[in-house]
């Protein structure tokens, strides 16, 4: 037995009649949207609040909402050490702590360690206030540009893993 079309007798025909349909919607369509001027959906305006921001919100109530850590209002003194540091452009930050105690052993054990290295007319001790609290420097020695003081570390203070250049000027 043969097996026959008994719709279309060809495949080519019935692409091609599926195209002409299609090709006659789209036609249709475009032209009744055209020549209609009506407008098919009518959306009243809405003059009403899109939201409402509740006053109280809920949740847990943020503390200290006002302090500001990373734009300090900064005042700048010494202790100590080499009261002058007003003539100071760039110094090496070996050591920064909240407390002046812990800045001042930190010191006293790194002049003893290396007495032939280090001496505490080099060292100055910088305090930085902010809105958050005092945060004491330990910086060391004065450079005139940030090169000299990184050419420097690298050279002769190789205890430091990191060297850390300050900038007085912008401090």
């Amino acid at each position: 037995m043969s097996k026959k079309n008994i719709f279309f007798k060809n495949k080519k025909n019935s692409y091609i009649i599926f195209v002409i349909f299609i090709i006659f919607i789209i036609f249709f369509s475009f032209t009744y949207v055209k020549n209609t001027n009506t407008d098919l959906f009518i959306i009243p305006p809405f003059n009403e609040t899109f939201f409402i921001i509740p006053e109280n919100k809920g949740g847990k109530k943020i503390l200290n909402i006002n302090k500001k850590s990373l734009h300090m209002n900064e005042n700048l003194d010494s202790k100590n050490i080499n009261e002058d540091i007003s003539n100071m452009k760039f110094s090496i930050q070996f050591f920064s702590s909240p407390d002046y105690k812990t800045i001042e052993s930190f010191l006293g054990d790194l002049i003893n360690q290396d007495e032939n290295i280090y001496s505490s007319d080099d060292f100055y001790i910088v305090t930085l206030t902010t809105e958050i609290g005092k945060d004491y420097l330990l910086l060391f020695k004065n450079f005139n540009t940030r090169e000299k003081a990184l050419d420097f570390c690298n050279d002769f203070l190789t205890k430091l893993d990191n060297c850390l250049i300050v900038n007085l000027n912008n401090l």
